[in-house]
């Protein structure tokens, strides 16, 4: 089937992600749809990344730029609510009282946040870093490291959905103010195409491994998770959550040397 481009589509995102409500013929009561349901409904509705766009074209996401955030305000139906915006952006904003200092604050603040929405609206192709992503040990007959968080162990008849999610996770990236609202986890509709990083090569495996096995939860490597960003799920209140296809991941060394690498096939 012909993939849809993710910079064509913005109005299909809420009809993808609206609640279908499961009524029998002449009750009057919808029983609505399990998480299950809504996570599945949601993985055959959105659009699809686009294959063809470069690595070049992908944003480095960053939590001090709160790209993610903005990327999830792009989904807003106007007006938006840019007193909730500015608390989740300006410290300053957040914790006065001060009525002119707040009309000046915001007055600064609203040309800025309209041109990141309309920034995001553009281009939702972003390299996610999680270093957060739990690898499994070496697989010595596949060549390749198994994702955790991607494989799926829930039964089949479960209805809670199984939602991998990444999360901006960058501990040499510099803190910086956001609220709880702009902390945004990425529901991954499509883990099934990345359920393990090939790593051919003996030496840079055994150097993984060892990564993996220290104890420190900041390991000396950087996960570069390739997303489309494709909606969020509109049907239940979860204002801090996207829905994300992932295109290509890379683990890179502090050095800049490249350890492993899995893309989506063409």
């Amino acid at each position: 089937m012909k993939s849809k481009p993710i910079a064509s589509i913005v109005a299909i995102f809420l009809a993808a992600t609206s609640v279908t409500a499961c009524s029998d013929k002449g009750s009057k009561s919808a029983r609505p749809e399990t998480e299950a349901q809504i996570y599945a409904n949601a993985k055959k509705s959105l659009p699809h990344a686009d294959i063809k766009v470069p690595d070049s074209s992908y944003q480095v996401a960053s939590n001090s730029n709160a790209d993610l955030y903005f990327a999830r305000l792009a989904f807003e139906n106007p007006p938006l609510n840019y007193d909730a915006i500015a608390k989740s952006l300006d410290y300053k904003y957040a914790n006065t009282n001060d009525a002119f200092m707040k009309q000046e604050i915001l007055a600064s603040l609203k040309p800025r946040i309209d041109q990141r929405i309309e920034n995001a609206k553009a281009n939702r192709y972003y390299v996610i870093t999680d270093n957060g992503l739990k690898f499994g040990h070496y697989d010595f007959e596949k060549k390749s490291f198994p994702i955790e968080e991607f494989i799926n162990t829930a039964p089949p008849d479960s209805s809670h959905a199984f939602e991998p999610q990444i999360r901006l996770y960058n501990s040499k990236e510099k803190s910086t103010y956001l609220g709880s609202d702009a902390h945004i986890s990425v529901i991954v509709t499509n883990p099934e195409s990345f359920t393990s990083l090939s790593v051919a090569d003996n030496d840079t495996a055994r150097r993984m491994e060892e990564f993996i096995n220290l104890n420190s939860y900041d390991k000396p490597y950087n996960v570069q998770i390739y997303t489309a960003i494709q909606g969020y799920p509109k049907n239940y209140d979860r204002k801090d959550y996207l829905y994300g296809e992932v295109t290509k991941i890379r683990v890179i060394d502090y050095k800049g040397n490249l350890i492993g690498e899995t893309s989506l096939k063409k």
